[in-house]
């Protein structure tokens, strides 16, 4: 799934979850937290109430939150419907969601960020100062999503671009 198509998709859901809750802020957090009769500050290693013993808020506490997950499963393809079905709750469906966008973000901006490194070139009206600035804000631009190149081969590939 392409980036636009996920985030479309988790808008979408946004959306939706913004719809069947809006202005309840109870049901909002009691969602974002997936909590299934548990206060948000419960420890990793907590134990779920028996269904018999929630109280009435946290029942439909619950049964929000399986809606929300639902509505995220449909919105999603196979592949990363696939990816996140093991995900017990809303927010650990969007917490997995929001980490895969996040990385082919940014594995699509290292490939744009690369595809422009290689066809470095400075512009015919371009000073040389302002050549190297551009090219000094590429590689900073690279190195925040972590491609490097050796200084030796940068300096190489400034000296080439040049007219």
């Amino acid at each position: 799934m392409a980036g636009s198509d996920l985030s479309d998709c988790i808008g979408s859901v946004l959306e939706l979850v913004a719809l069947g809750m809006a202005g309840d802020k109870d049901n909002r957090t009691s969602i974002s937290y997936g909590n299934c009769g548990l206060s948000a500050d419960a420890p990793e290693h907590y134990v779920i109430k028996e269904k018999l013993k929630w109280l009435d808020a946290e029942k439909v506490a619950m049964l929000k939150d399986a809606k929300v997950r639902n509505i995220m499963h449909n919105s999603l393809d196979n592949v990363m419907s696939n990816r996140v079905i093991s995900c017990k709750t809303a927010k650990e469906i969007w917490d997995a969601l929001k980490t895969q966008c996040m990385m082919a973000i940014k594995k699509n901006r290292r490939v744009v960020l690369v595809q422009e490194y290689e066809q470095f070139d400075a512009k015919v009206d371009e000073s040389i100062t302002d050549t190297y600035d551009r090219f000094l804000t590429l590689l900073n631009d690279l190195s925040l999503v972590e491609k490097e190149f050796e200084r030796e081969y940068s300096n190489t590939k400034f000296l080439r671009a040049l007219p």
